[in-house]
């Protein structure tokens, strides 16, 4: 009985990893990043967190996906546990070779 209940939880186990490795990444906050970073000048790119940590930085991305990556983040990161560490000053932002960058501004 108990061996039945190990292999059946086994392979529930089994198919959710399977399940997790094959979910869509491309709608999730860091996807979103990923893909939108092209850019034709300076005025394309803007500043948004890199992570659900507020304190893990900013990355470069399009302005047309600020919006969006405003509200992916308030719907998965308003939890994220993060430490003061972590956190460093805003970014300079410009388009470079048609991709948005970033460098951290001077204090």
């Amino acid at each position: 009985m108990k061996k039945s209940i190990l292999c059946v939880g086994l392979a529930l186990c089994g198919l959710l990893v399977a399940g997790c490795a094959s979910a869509d990444k491309t709608n999730t906050y860091q996807g979103i990043i990923k893909a939108n970073m092209d850019c034709q000048t300076d005025d394309d790119c803007v500043a948004v967190n890199r992570t659900c940590c507020r304190c893990d930085g900013k990355i470069a991305v399009n302005r047309r996906v600020a919006g969006t990556l405003r509200a992916k983040w308030v719907a998965e990161c308003t939890s994220a546990p993060c430490m003061q560490v972590m956190c460093f000053t805003d970014l300079d932002v410009s388009c470079q070779n048609n991709r948005c960058v970033g460098k951290l501004m001077d204090n």
